[in-house]
């Protein structure tokens, strides 16, 4: 159960910083178009890890932004906005939530290691004072 909340947490954490760049990137493209510039970008696009392309990116007002699962949508850059700061403000709330299970669950643990030692040193106590009546039944 700790090791599926911590891939959980490691999962969302190296989530949150995509998520934000992305966001990052719609916010620049927000206020290249409110600027109302016509000059097109021109960046480097990677397409492998040492390939990269050079492009020109037009101020169109969409951007397609990439979904997982094979799916890519085509969406306006309002929404686009929208849509990224609501996935991110759910991924940091996941995550703490996420942080403060795994700190419950750790707490847990220690209650649950201390409770056995205790009952294992009251048993061999009994044990060894030649109680073997009481050790026998449990009582």
């Amino acid at each position: 159960m700790e090791i599926n909340m911590l891939q959980h947490k490691k999962i969302l954490e190296e989530k949150i910083p995509k998520i934000k760049k992305t966001l990052s990137i719609v916010k620049f493209l927000i206020s290249r178009r409110e600027s109302k510039s016509d000059k097109p970008i021109i960046t480097k696009f990677k397409l492998n890890d040492t390939l990269y392309a050079k492009v020109k990116v037009e101020n169109t007002g969409t951007i397609f932004l990439w979904l997982g699962a094979n799916i890519m949508l085509k969406y306006t850059l309002e929404e686009a906005r929208e849509l990224l700061a609501s996935k991110l403000a759910a991924a940091l709330r996941l995550l703490t939530n996420a942080e403060e299970d795994l700190e419950f669950l750790r707490d847990q643990i220690t209650t649950m290691e201390v409770s056995i030692l205790l009952k294992r040193r009251k048993y061999k106590r009994d044990w060894l004072s030649g109680d073997e009546e009481q050790t026998a039944c449990g009582c």
